[in-house]
């Protein structure tokens, strides 16, 4: 998992304004923050693709149809 530099992650006190601006705006322009943001979707992409495939048995299980007992649905021809 992807982290602000240190230096980003001043604590606030009674301002808004946390961290160092010119070390933020440093971090965009090296392409860093893009470097981490692309790495952090590449782990939720594999975490969503790990779900699907260990519930992959359950999405099968789905039917679009409301259940009521003894009803019947269409059958693909």
């Amino acid at each position: 998992m992807a982290y602000l530099p240190a230096e980003l992650a001043i604590n606030p006190e009674d301002t808004a304004v946390i961290g160092d601006v010119d070390a933020f705006i440093a971090y965009l322009e090296s392409g860093q923050a893009m470097r981490d943001w692309h790495e952090r979707l590449a782990v939720l992409a594999e975490e969503c693709d790990a779900f699907l495939r260990e519930h992959s048995h359950v999405w099968s299980h789905i039917i679009i149809y409301g259940h009521k007992p003894g009803a019947t649905f269409p059958q693909a021809a």
